[in-house]
């Protein structure tokens, strides 16, 4: 899972509860249920069968700079 916290590091998310998205306050980006994101997996729990994923942007992805944003397919 991407915490919310760990997206911290990129800007300070809120609940826009009315559109059940989470938005950037600096950049305005937004984050709603079944956006398409790209992740890497961070830490395997075998034991736990538990994954923890890190957001990766389009900027580390080499993409257009715009992170979190759907490409057309």
């Amino acid at each position: 899972m991407v915490t919310v916290r760990d997206l911290s590091a990129y800007d300070d998310f809120r609940l826009d509860e009315a559109d059940y998205a989470l938005v950037g306050l600096r950049t305005g980006q937004k984050f709603r249920m079944g956006d398409a994101v790209k992740i890497k997996v961070v830490a395997a729990n075998l034991s736990k069968r538990q994954l923890d994923y890190e957001w990766v942007t389009d900027k580390t992805a080499g993409g257009s700079g715009e992170p979190g944003k759907k490409e057309e397919r």
